[in-house]
């Protein structure tokens, strides 16, 4: 028997017989599907043919796996941390990370009086989630969504105004429906941009801003954000530093009122939401 362990780009092929592993390989993709159903990238250049391997590769620890699950030293429980509340433990990527803010912002307006269990990131945080060794996370609608759509985790809110569409699935209701008062602080959120200078040539910024929104148009690229949980903002100039500064206020205000920042966003100018 075979199975697939991994996520993301690194899954791994194993080899099961009895309910034993024999062995962990590279995952080969034409094993199951041609090479025209995967279409994978393929770049001409100065006469060379550039193509991704059929396979994954994998990191050598992961090839070690057999050897971790059968050594005489695993430790076959979790081990419970000091700072674990077994009465309800989100998990959080530490001070000043989205979960920790999003927390912060729940708590101005709700008692959200809980003891945060942090991990180094969305993706290791989610894996406890899913572990059962925290109940809940705030995390990236992008880094969730696969994970939602596989029925491994469930979304309860979008921190959002408005619901957030997830195909095949009931719309994620937004945040201010349990709690209007969060709407104060919205639109917030992690957020990608094309950044330049600020003394950039306007004529320059001019022909940048119209083939990054060109290209954001293109039916396919939304269709992608669509189905990976993202919302298209799609803005730039005076609209996109509106955002920015909004984004500024709330969060330095957020982390100065639950007393996580060290020196007073009114010290900077920064005014309060």
């Amino acid at each position: 028997m075979r199975w697939a362990l991994g996520r993301g780009g690194y899954p791994a092929a194993i080899d099961v017989k009895d309910g034993k592993i024999l062995r962990i390989r590279p995952l080969h993709f034409d094993e199951k599907y041609t090479k025209e159903e995967l279409k994978p990238w393929r770049i001409e250049k100065d006469g060379k043919v550039l193509e991704p391997y059929l396979k994954s590769h994998l990191a050598p620890y992961m090839l070690a796996y057999k050897k971790r699950v059968y050594s005489p030293n695993r430790i076959l429980y979790p081990m419970i941390r000091e700072d674990f509340d077994p009465t309800g433990a989100p998990g959080s990527t530490g001070p000043g990370g989205l979960p920790h803010t999003v927390g912060s912002m729940l708590n101005s307006v709700t008692k959200f009086q809980v003891i945060s269990v942090p991990f180094d990131g969305e993706g290791p945080g989610m894996t406890a989630l899913m572990g059962g060794h925290v109940d809940m996370m705030p995390v990236g609608s992008c880094a969730a969504t696969e994970s939602i759509k596989a029925g491994r985790l469930k979304a309860l809110a979008v921190i959002d105004t408005e619901p957030l569409p997830l195909q095949g699935f009931p719309n994620i209701p937004p945040i201010t429906k349990e709690y209007p008062e969060f709407g104060k602080y919205l639109p917030w959120g992690p957020f990608y941009g094309i950044w330049v200078r600020r003394d950039t040539p306007e004529d320059v910024k001019a022909t940048l801003t119209k083939a990054f929104k060109t290209a954001a148009d293109n039916a396919q690229f939304q269709t992608l954000m669509k189905d990976r949980g993202n919302v298209m903002m799609n803005v730039s100039g005076a609209e996109a530093d509106a955002f920015l500064k909004k984004w500024q206020s709330v969060t330095s205000w957020v982390l100065q009122d639950v007393g996580a920042a060290k020196v007073s966003p009114e010290k900077f100018g920064i005014p309060k939401p």
